[in-house]
Formats: C-alpha cells, sequence, structure tokens
C-alpha cells in the first residue's frame, strides 16, 4: 500500500475515536473500493484525478462518465491493480455541447498492466495511448477517434496515434467495435494497414451497407478469427447499393466457424453478404440471420433463397431466428 495514502487514510480514521487504535494497513485495505464509478465530477487539474486514480491500492474496476466542464485536459490512468476501464463522455442532451469541447492537446494516457477489459464510448480526446497492454484480451471501441472527420486521417502525427493505439491493442482476443470505428477505419486503410489480430477469436462489428465492403481487408487482419457477428445497418434507402468483395481472407478458409447476422432482410445487399460467406468459408458450421421480414411468406422466400446458394463448408448450417 502506498505510504503517504496509508497516512492520510489513518489521520481520517483518528477523527472517529476509539476505534483508531484498532486501524491496522489490512484493515484499511479490506475498507477500500475495489470498484469506482467517477461520473460528470469536476476536477481541481489533471494531477489531481491522477493522484487520485493511482492512489487506490486494490481497486479493479474503473468507469469514468466525463463532460465538457470536467476540467481535465489530460486523463491519465496509472494503477498497478485494474483490471477494467470504460471511459465515457456526456455531451449534453442531443449532443448539444460537443462544440464546446476543445480537442486540442487533449489526450487520455493508460498505464495499467493488468487491464484485460478496455471500452471507449463517446470520448473525443485528440490522442490515446495506451502502454503495458500485455494483459488486455477484450476491448469494445465505440466512439474514440472523431471518426466522421476523415479528412484528419492524413495527418502524419495522427495517422502514427492512431497506428500506435491499434497496434497496443492488437493482442486481444475478444473486440467488438462500433459503425463509427467502421467508418473510420475505412477512410485509413488507403493510408495504413491493420496490424496483425493474431490472438483475435470473436469480432462484433456493426456496419453501413456503403462501408461493408472493407470487410474482407478488416478479416485479414484476423487470421484466427472463429466467431463473427455482424449488424447490418437497417436502412431502406442504403439496401440496394451494389457490394462487391475484393478477396477471400484466411480465416474464412482454415478458422471461422460461425457467423451471425443481424438485421437481415433478404435484399441484394445483405444476400452478397450471406453468400460470400457461404461460398467462400471452408470450415464454416453455422450461419446465423436474424430475420427482418414484413410477411410469413415473405420470411420463406428468402429461406429458399439462401439454401439454393452454393457452400464452400459440407458441414455449415443455416440458422434462421
Amino acid at each position: 500500500m502506498d505510504e503517504e495514502f496509508l497516512k492520510f487514510l489513518k489521520a481520517k480514521y483518528r477523527e472517529r475515536p476509539p476505534l483508531t487504535y484498532l486501524i491496522t494497513g489490512e484493515d484499511l485495505i479490506s475498507k477500500l473500493p475495489d470498484s469506482l464509478r467517477l461520473e460528470e465530477n469536476v476536477y481541481a487539474d489533471d494531477a489531481s484525478l491522477e493522484s487520485f486514480i493511482s492512489s487506490c491500492p486494490v481497486l479493479e474496476d474503473l468507469s469514468i462518465l466525463r463532460m465538457v466542464e470536467d476540467n481535465i485536459k489530460v486523463l491519465r490512468v496509472h494503477s498497478l491493480t485494474l483490471t477494467s476501464l470504460d471511459i465515457d463522455f456526456y455531451f449534453g442532451e442531443n449532443d448539444d455541447m460537443v462544440d464546446d469541447f476543445d480537442t486540442k492537446h487533449s489526450e487520455v494516457l493508460i498505464d495499467a498492466p493488468r487491464l484485460k477489459y478496455l471500452k471507449f464510448q463517446d470520448d473525443l480526446s485528440e490522442s490515446k495511448v495506451i502502454t503495458n497492454s500485455g494483459s488486455l484480451a477484450k476491448v469494445n471501441i465505440v466512439y474514440v477517434f472523431n471518426e466522421n472527420d476523415c479528412a484528419d486521417v492524413v495527418d502524419l502525427p495522427r495517422r502514427n496515434m492512431v497506428r500506435n493505439f491499434l497496434i497496443s491493442i492488437s493482442g486481444v482476443r475478444d473486440m467488438k467495435i462500433s459503425g463509427h470505428f467502421v467508418e473510420f477505419l475505412y477512410c485509413n486503410m488507403d493510408f495504413d494497414p491493420l496490424p496483425q489480430f493474431r490472438n483475435l477469436s470473436r469480432l462484433k462489428a456493426k456496419f453501413s451497407l456503403y462501408f461493408v465492403e472493407i470487410l474482407p481487408t478488416l478479416l485479414e487482419s484476423c487470421p484466427n478469427l472463429k466467431s463473427l457477428v455482424l449488424v447490418l445497418e437497417f436502412d431502406p434507402s442504403k439496401e440496394d447499393v451494389q457490394i462487391k468483395f475484393s478477396s477471400v481472407p484466411r480465416c474464412l478458409v482454415s478458422s471461422l466457424e460461425s457467423v451471425e447476422i443481424k438485421y437481415f432482410n433478404g435484399k441484394p445487399a445483405k444476400m452478397e453478404v450471406a453468400r460470400y460467406f457461404l461460398e467462400n468459408s471452408g470450415v464454416l458450421q453455422k450461419l446465423v440471420l436474424h430475420l427482418r421480414c414484413s410477411t410469413l411468406g415473405e420470411g420463406f422466400c428468402i429461406l429458399r433463397d439462401l439454401l439454393a446458394l452454393p457452400r464452400g463448408s459440407s458441414t455449415c448450417r443455416i440458422v434462421v431466428c
């Protein structure tokens, strides 16, 4: 336990005699929280929040909900015990305070060698840096790189930051990415290839049909993927977009066993996605489709068309739910 922090706690306990003489280091540790949620707070400065987090000797689960007025420019999370971290940002109702957040020189710096789970939600900080990420096993990336501003990807320092961030999470086994992050990857892939996620066995990704053609490129970076969940955008105005996949990544041939597609309605674009996996997956065991149709007859027609598609794996089952 940190000596200064122990002295601080003992001083606080001395305000409540006669229990003071019973206090030991073990007693204090048993009373300290291993889980914290810091929600919409205002801090004295960057250093005060950093010191508070690092002074919690048994902290394992930390959730931080920031806001524009929290007085934090650089969020530093340094902990030797932390195993789970969730960072979110409140921008007001309908995100009406987004423009009030000054991203210039804003950073998130994470140094937690025991960290296993990381979730970035609405955080617009200019830079994200993770060190000592060897224990990281699961990540959930929602909105992390100002994804809607794709012009920034040509900026070399920003590209380097993004590359280093992706490398730092490339050892995970389970990853979930949002449509915002997929859009950012779509803009960025012409400049820098994705690192190899060799340990990744499960991926869940949300796709707009406009960006689904990068799917082979994304999967090429996951050579040992076993399970894929695709959440395909449900937007009637985009259902007739023409989709053509450029290649067949290694994982489709040798490792991918399960594919799940949500919001599947049998329209040409989504049928092409299903055909791509059925035809090219050599070891696929099941294709699960969450059907969206207006009538029972329409559902039977979709199922008929699916069963007529050629299959690369003789053991593949089509499951409709």
